[in-house]
């Protein structure tokens, strides 16, 4: 991965330090770390205490890693995936923390590298793996049944034309060759569209990629176990942010903020947006939604 990604615009970075620094000291995980924006805007905010920051793909530590050399004494980096935090934070001795931040999907860094496969805009071996283990996206377009297509289809990119884009699939698989970059399961998905597809504002092949990518990554399941052991791990008062950016996500921030609102008070009575100014400078943040709660002094830990 090229470093030039140290660059990398984190979303809506002072929202983030406004919600999740309520104490200049503490310990603050950044549960998706990427190139480490978010946890340079903490500690650049004035906090004193700690940030254990983690991500599961190795390239993220590497970048991170130099993006926050001169805070080096007050980060703790981990190629870690977010779903065993309390395996980590045992190792550490650590038993509670003051904030944990989820600023979850895919970054820019990783959409911009075409060995990973993440994007449609260009032509590369189909990948789409976040921690470089398991089945590949190729793997997954060769090897899956027409009902398996449809089901990861419909269910993780919410697409109108499943089916006939799982046919053109084993079709193009059966009578051309194997799937294997980016630029053919594009051309598939766009031969299913036609016409139709130059006046839609979201590109016809975002919906298959993301669903992809989620299903390969176990994203849905990861997160609902990652929030759940975020919570049990916060100190009472502790603070949890998220940011989601597509509606399957933001669908399970809120089913967990619903479940737990017992034990919580919401700081963020409405969803926050990102301010127009930023989305100019960064359009990747125009669809990113941000929750925040805070453990009530009555919750366990």
């Amino acid at each position: 991965m090229s470093l030039a990604n140290e660059h990398h615009i984190p979303v809506m970075k002072d929202e983030v330090v406004k919600f999740l620094v309520y104490n200049a000291e503490g310990i603050i995980v950044d549960s998706t770390l990427g190139a480490g924006g978010h946890t340079k805007a903490i500690l650049e905010s004035g906090f004193r205490g700690k940030v254990i920051g983690l991500d599961w793909d190795p390239d993220a530590i590497l970048i991170a890693n130099r993006v926050l050399s001169k805070y080096k004494e007050s980060v703790s980096l981990h190629q870690w995936n977010y779903t065993r935090v309390n395996d980590l934070l045992d190792e550490l001795g650590i038993k509670s923390v003051n904030g944990f931040l989820f600023d979850l999907g895919i970054s820019s860094m990783q959409i911009e590298d075409p060995e990973r496969g993440f994007s449609y805009r260009k032509d590369s071996d189909l990948d789409m793996r976040m921690s470089k283990v398991g089945r590949s996206a190729k793997d997954f377009l060769n090897q899956a049944s027409f009902d398996e297509l449809v089901f990861v289809f419909t269910e993780f990119g919410e697409e109108r034309f499943s089916k006939r884009i799982a046919k053109k699939v084993i079709d193009f698989r059966k009578n051309v060759k194997r799937v294997e970059t980016t630029g053919e399961l594009n051309r598939i998905i766009l031969s299913c569209y036609g016409i139709y597809g130059r006046r839609l504002k979201k590109h016809p092949s975002s919906r298959i990629f993301q669903a992809i990518r989620i299903y390969l990554n176990n994203e849905i399941e990861n997160l609902k176990k990652g929030l759940a052991e975020a919570f049990r791990l916060l100190k009472k008062n502790g603070r949890l942010v998220v940011i989601s950016y597509h509606s399957l996500e933001d669908r399970v921030v809120k089913e967990f903020i619903k479940e737990k609102k017992k034990e919580i008070f919401s700081l963020t009575k409405k969803v926050v947006v990102p301010a127009k100014d930023e989305i100019v400078i960064n359009p990747r943040a125009r669809s990113a939604k941000l929750r925040a709660i805070e453990k009530a002094a009555g919750g366990t830990v």
